[in-house]
């Protein structure tokens, strides 16, 4: 039972989040960003660089780079791809359906972050597809998915379990299903990214800890390019360099085992905000979650007829009056 229903939620959230405008924007994007980072050395610009001279872009080079870069636009973006569903699910009244169901609120939670994680990782796949596109255009050496599939994986998953994991929360908790749970993510993912990048530059290389919340995956690329560069001055992201100097190459397997044992604790604790997400749920009581207009105050086109046209209902009002009292009108 709880397998056939963990199969039933994933596939749903996944085709319902694939049908929406903004997984295309987003796919459009994606393509967009990755042609934006991967530099044109011809053009005297690399997407890594250590002391004026750029890495070559071989697979470990542009598998790294950009799982690196592409974690910031999926660590904000992503939370709000993922989010929402429950509210949808109140103001079309399929919210009460499932309160009446048998599934428990376990099941049904983790169903709904299986389906957000499922999302997320097939905009992972595109766009490791578009890099594997550029790596054809741009690249030097075999492409070496592996390469890919594992950078991809040791960088992004945790990011991709803490991201769906505060949606789920957020939509869980009915105090934060509004702008309040925006601010508070926004706020968790900048002390993330923030905090593990200041350690590893004060630390000597040195394993931390709080290396375990850097879901972002940027303190941990830090390390890696210290730690195969030999070097603090570089840059991710598009740089100069000298073309005079030959290029550097990084090795084809980047992670060590204590860093990708950190990678894996993390995901660990990505897991936590399903916990309280469990606790606080409030299954859809009436009382717990206000049904609020559909749209949300968005802007459609019917709205704004509807407030431009308002107006003029005083004039029309007492033809209401006339044909109730004249017959045939």
């Amino acid at each position: 039972m709880n397998a056939l229903a963990l199969k039933l939620l994933l596939l749903t959230e996944v085709r319902l989040r694939m049908r929406r405008t903004g997984t295309l924007v987003a796919v459009l994007a994606l393509i967009a960003l990755t042609w934006v980072m991967v530099g044109d050395p011809a053009k005297g610009v690399a997407m890594i660089t250590a002391d004026d001279t750029r890495v070559a872009y071989t697979s470990s080079c542009l598998a790294f780079g950009s799982a690196a870069l592409g974690g910031l636009f999926f660590g904000l973006a992503g939370f709000y791809l993922v989010r929402g569903r429950m509210s949808e699910d109140v103001r079309s009244g399929a919210g009460a359906v499932l309160a009446a169901t048998p599934v428990g609120n376990a099941v049904f939670l983790f169903g709904r972050w299986l389906g957000g994680v499922a999302y997320l990782c097939g905009l992972l796949f595109i766009f490791m597809l578009t890099m594997l596109v550029l790596h054809m255009l741009r690249g030097q050496g075999p492409i070496q998915l592996l390469v890919y599939l594992q950078t991809f994986a040791v960088l992004l998953l945790p990011l991709v379990f803490f991201t769906a994991a505060m949606a789920l929360l957020c939509d869980a908790w009915a105090p934060l299903m509004g702008k309040r749970g925006d601010v508070l993510y926004f706020i968790l993912y900048v002390a993330q990214l923030a905090a593990p990048i200041v350690l590893t530059a004060e630390s000597k290389d040195q394993w931390s800890p709080l290396l375990l919340v850097d879901f972002s995956g940027m303190g941990a690329s830090v390390l890696t390019v210290k730690a195969m560069l030999h070097t603090s001055n570089f840059t991710i992201g598009g740089g100069e360099f000298n073309p005079a100097l030959a290029p550097l190459v990084l090795p084809t397997w980047l992670w060590s085992a204590q860093l990708t044992a950190t990678r894996v604790g993390c995901a660990l604790v990505a897991l936590l905000p399903l916990l309280p997400a469990q606790w606080l749920f409030h299954r859809f009581a009436p009382d717990r979650v206000k049904v609020r207009a559909s749209g949300g105050g968005r802007w459609s086109p019917l709205a704004l007829a509807n407030r431009l046209l308002r107006p003029l209902l005083r004039l029309v009002r007492p033809l209401f009056g006339l044909a109730a009292r004249v017959p045939g009108m």
